[in-house]
């Protein structure tokens, strides 16, 4: 009896330490300053600017009309501004980190850590500055430290099994809207595509007038009515036109646009007389130089372009834009309907 008295009071004296412990760890975090990272009013907010370790600095702004720009100089794209958004009003702080790793992981943070500083309100001053780190070891939170602070915490958005670092970027090309062009429709009146090793399959379509489409055959120099409502349908896809992405970043970007035989090449001729010009290329599978050189498989589903105008370089899927991918064939087959 004796004995399991004192087995009882060693018990209760190492669940009061344990609790002691755990208690004095998270007192250090009540400071409001230090654990308030959340975004209190979405709304308000119109400038975000982030930046790496490495150089790489994005700063989104909202303009009048409540889109943003990256850079002030390309549309965002607007599902990565919600998903932002969304974290910087939805995440919370988990717990502080434990303090035997804490000086391990603020040496992380400084060393790969990216910075944000949100600013809201009608002078855009400076709301909250915070700095991101990588996962904790179960990927379910992320660390950061508020800006001035000195203990970093871990931080995670309920309902949400991952961790946040993937949400703060700082590339301006994942930041852009994926849109290659946005052309008014009614001012466009050639679309052609040319094949520089087989000039057979050659062709273009030229709007007569606001209902009324004729598509050209070169080979022949004949011309024939084409279909009106796949002429509209065509000529609508010159207001937002789609691409995967843009590549400008990548190693192989000149070799591609200098030493790839193009697919075809499209000019687009606006009212005015101005004309554009996208080229098309092979792409790997692979994104290899050599595989795309067709000492491999390429990918049946997308293609390199590049768009002299804006000196473009990137990826299109012909599941976006079939038409744009469509062969001479295909288009007769669809004038005659």
């Amino acid at each position: 009896m004796k004995k399991n008295l004192i087995y009882l009071i060693l018990f209760v004296l190492l669940l009061a330490m344990a609790a002691y412990l755990v208690t004095r760890d998270r007192s250090i975090s009540l400071d409001p300053k230090d654990v308030s990272f959340r975004v209190a009013d979405s709304a308000a907010v119109n400038r975000i600017f982030m930046a790496d370790r490495k150089g790489g600095k994005v700063l989104l702004t909202r303009q009048a009309d409540g889109h943003w720009l990256v850079n002030n100089k390309y549309d965002a794209r607007p599902d990565m501004m919600k998903v932002l958004m969304e974290t910087l009003t939805r995440m919370e702080v988990k717990t502080p980190v434990p303090k035997g790793i804490i000086n391990t992981v603020k040496t992380n943070i400084a060393t790969v850590g990216i910075k944000v500083e949100i600013y809201s309100g009608p002078k855009s001053k400076q709301e909250l500055v915070f700095y991101v780190g990588s996962s904790t070891v179960d990927t379910r939170g992320t660390y950061m430290i508020k800006a001035e602070a000195d203990l970093p915490f871990i931080l995670y958005m309920p309902g949400w099994e991952g961790y946040l670092t993937p949400r703060f970027f700082t590339s301006e090309e994942q930041w852009r809207e994926r849109v290659l062009f946005r052309f008014n429709p009614t001012e466009v009146v050639r679309f052609a595509v040319q094949y520089p090793d087989t000039p057979g399959r050659d062709f273009a379509i030229e709007r007569t007038n606001d209902s009324s489409y004729v598509l050209i055959d070169p080979a022949n120099n004949s011309r024939q009515t084409f279909n009106t409502a796949t002429g509209n349908a065509i000529w609508k896809d010159f207001a937002l036109f789609r691409v995967e992405g843009f590549e400008n970043e990548v190693p192989i970007r000149d070799s591609v646009i200098t030493m790839v035989p193009p697919i075809f090449n499209a000019t687009i001729t606006e009212r005015s007389g101005k004309t554009h010009y996208i080229t098309t290329f092979f792409k790997s599978q692979l994104n290899t130089i050599d595989v795309v050189l067709m000492q491999g498989f390429p990918d049946l589903d997308r293609q390199y372009f590049y768009y002299r105008e804006g000196k473009e370089f990137g990826v299109m899927q012909s599941l976006v834009t079939p038409w744009f991918f469509m062969s001479k064939a295909q288009i007769i087959e669809r004038a005659n309907r």
